[in-house]
């Protein structure tokens, strides 16, 4: 059988909201409005 999930404690010790991690999501946001943009105009 496989091994159980443990759900960590909350807050983690350990920070995930990095540069690297708000750049993408800034990305990705610009991206997904194009994307609706171009929906929106078909």
């Amino acid at each position: 059988m496989a091994k159980e999930y443990k759900i960590p404690n909350l807050p983690l010790s350990y920070d995930l909201e990095t540069k690297a991690v708000l750049r993408q999501l800034n990305l990705a946001n610009k991206k997904l409005a194009e994307l609706k943009g171009q929906r929106r105009s078909n």
